[in-house]
């Protein structure tokens, strides 16, 4: 506080109070963990729509490439791809707004919306000349955490987990009963830039395929001790696993990887998990 103050009175320039005491705040929370941040309310929001499995938008995941802002994939089934949009669409435009320099939560901002309601996007895309102008018409958009799921060869299944919401464990569950319903003794479970999200899916997903009383994962924190958590039910699933994991896969989902290798479930596949984390958006 004295820092604050002598900040306040001495600096060259005016500065906001909010803005100092949110720096100082960012900087705290910095020093401790890379788990451990500051969330402005734009990017709670956005994190709770990702978490809560759906959100009213037009159904796209984008990034920055190469400078600009690029469509990485429509969603299958939704508006986006109704309309003709294509991974490697580069966006030059939203309505009247260029993109031209504009961070992915802004142009988050500006392509979501209500279900009903209309965006133009304006799409350089390669190989052809002319700019194309195309209005989508936004809509509820499902963002499932299981991406895929299919046989990849006779008896052996697969499952990508994307992230962990509140849906991960009934849909992981479907995909497994599915599968097994097709022939699949073995299973793949491809946790692979996965870089977690809520803690509870976490265990319910490892409890799918752990017995019951298994060890999933223990916390421990000042405030409240050391807690286990343990799978509740029989095995649901009771043929071979093999997890894959990259350096994108991080929190929930090592939590998964782990119990699942400690439990001499599953055999473990890939490279050091927690090394780069790329955020893309979805809308």
């Amino acid at each position: 506080m004295d820092v604050y103050g002598m900040t306040r009175s001495a600096y060259v320039d005016s500065v906001e109070s909010a803005d100092l005491i949110e720096a100082a705040i960012e900087g705290m929370l910095y020093s401790l963990d890379p788990n451990s941040m500051l969330l402005t309310p734009d990017q709670y929001d956005d994190l709770r729509v990702q978490l809560e499995g759906s959100f009213e938008g037009v159904g796209i995941t984008i990034g920055q490439r190469d400078g600009w802002l690029t469509v990485i994939s429509p969603l299958e089934g939704t508006p986006a791809y109704r309309s003709g949009v294509r991974s490697g669409d580069r966006i030059v435009m939203i309505d009247s707004t260029s993109t031209e320099g504009l961070l992915n939560d802004e142009a988050v901002s500006l392509i979501r919306g209500p279900r009903g309601t209309t965006v133009t996007l304006s799409i350089q895309r390669p190989g052809v000349s002319d700019i194309l102008v195309i209005p989508i018409v936004r809509d509820v958009i499902d963002y499932p955490s299981v991406s895929a799921y299919f046989m990849v060869a006779p008896g052996t299944g697969y499952v990508r987990l994307s992230r962990f919401s509140e849906t991960s464990a009934d849909e992981v569950l479907d995909a497994v009963d599915s599968l097994a319903g097709e022939g699949a003794s073995r299973m793949i479970l491809d946790l692979r830039g996965n870089s977690g999200g809520l803690f509870v899916p976490a265990i319910d997903v490892s409890d799918i395929f752990l017995p019951s009383g298994a060890l999933v994962v223990t916390t421990r924190g000042q405030a409240v001790g050391e807690q286990d958590y343990y799978a509740r039910r029989a095995v649901l699933y009771d043929g071979e696993l093999a997890v894959l994991v990259d350096g994108g896969s991080a929190s929930s989902a090592e939590i998964v990887a782990g119990a699942l290798q400690d439990n001499d479930r599953a055999v473990i596949i890939g490279a050091r998990t927690k090394e780069l984390i790329v955020m893309e958006d979805e809308m």
